[in-house]
């Protein structure tokens, strides 16, 4: 009489994988090109992009431009091209309306306006420096994230609000230590419901690491993203100059 052979229960695979046979990659002289004669010599304005909205009240479904108009998906992926800080700080109650910010910082280092000055140093970058009491800074802190989706040249863009700061910082510092740059990935977006302390619902950024990508994929997006910046510099020296002559 044999003996039954043990069964061996199946392995859950743990591979990331590193193909991506979707992405179709001109050379980055073309697509620079393209877009110096597309937008002019002006520069790439960060504003004008389209954007990836993030839902209020506790919504776990984000709202992405396409041809064909906007669409809603609770998850999609692109690579990050690109990541800058922002601050804004108003004196006043900011109302949701188009009201300038009495102080500004387009690179999160050096602010322009009232109080102005290096952000690090501020009193208004300190925790719990908020009016209302909370714990949160005066000083609003957001990033901005440049996007670029399978099967586009143009990124979009995604501004991570100050509640989701800490998800990307720990996002990012997961992928240093697996020695990966944030452009040779693709990464995930989703949103996950949760509460702040005084019971308010509201959406949290959640990213995981999707797909490595290979070598010449991931050196593409990094000579892009270098282009990316250049186009960027412009608008934004601008940007810097407009506020200190306010």
């Amino acid at each position: 009489m044999t003996k039954a052979k043990p069964q061996t229960k199946p392995q859950a695979n743990l591979e990331v994988s590193t193909s991506l046979p979707s992405l179709a990659l001109p050379p980055v002289l073309e697509v620079q090109q393209m877009l110096r004669d597309n937008l002019g010599q002006g520069g790439l304005n960060p504003t004008a992009l389209e954007r990836v909205t993030i839902p209020a009240g506790g919504g776990l479904s984000f709202t992405l431009p396409t041809l064909e108009g906007e669409e809603d998906l609770r998850s999609f992926e692109a690579v990050i091209l690109l990541h800058t800080a922002q601050r804004n700080f108003w004196s006043k109650p900011y109302t949701g309306e188009d009201t300038l910010p009495d102080c500004s910082s387009v690179d999160g280092i050096t602010g322009v306006g009232d109080p102005g000055g290096e952000c690090h140093f501020c009193v208004l970058n300190a925790w719990g420096s908020h009016p209302s009491g909370t714990s949160a800074k005066a000083c609003k802190e957001t990033r901005t994230l440049y996007l670029l989706r399978p099967g586009e040249l143009l990124p979009i863009t995604l501004s991570v609000p100050p509640s989701s700061l800490g998800t990307f910082a720990h996002y990012v510092q997961r992928l240093s230590r697996a020695a990966l740059r944030y452009s040779a990935v693709r990464t995930r977006f989703a949103l996950e419901r949760t509460k702040s302390g005084g019971g308010i619902e509201y959406a949290r950024l959640s990213l995981s690491l999707s797909q490595v990508l290979e070598v010449h994929e991931a050196r593409w997006m990094l000579e892009y993203s270098e282009v990316l910046k250049g186009a960027l510099e412009v608008p934004m020296s601008k940007a810097v100059e407009e506020v200190s002559a306010d």
